[in-house]
């Protein structure tokens, strides 16, 4: 991907299963890219809410070394599975995608 963005070949949107869709890492590449994506991910895997992210580090405790960097959460802030998510979304949220045809139509 990076050296067909790299050619300037033309692009499409990234499918890819769960097997690549769980990891961050791969997602994270993609959007570095400003590639879009549909990616399958496991109904467990956790995302924060619209408008919600997560505490700030705390900060750094004098004589303490480096200053934290791990972002934090507590009892009353805590992300939510994917799968909560989708289950309370409005019925509106939800759109068809069409991604290229088919040899028996549009595959969505």
């Amino acid at each position: 991907m990076r050296q067909a963005v790299a050619l300037k070949i033309p692009l499409g949107v990234v499918l890819a299963d769960a097997g690549y869709g769980n990891g961050m890492p791969f997602r994270t590449a993609i959007t570095k890219l400003r590639l879009q994506y549909v990616a399958g991910i496991d109904s467990s895997t956790t995302v924060w809410e619209p408008g919600e992210q997560p505490l700030p580090a705390p900060p750094r405790k004098p004589g303490r070394g480096a200053p934290p960097k791990r972002l934090r959460r507590d009892a009353n802030h805590q992300p939510i599975s994917v799968k909560e998510l989708a289950l309370h979304l409005p019925a509106a949220t939800w759109k068809d995608v069409g991604w290229r045809q088919g040899s028996q139509g549009t595959l969505w």
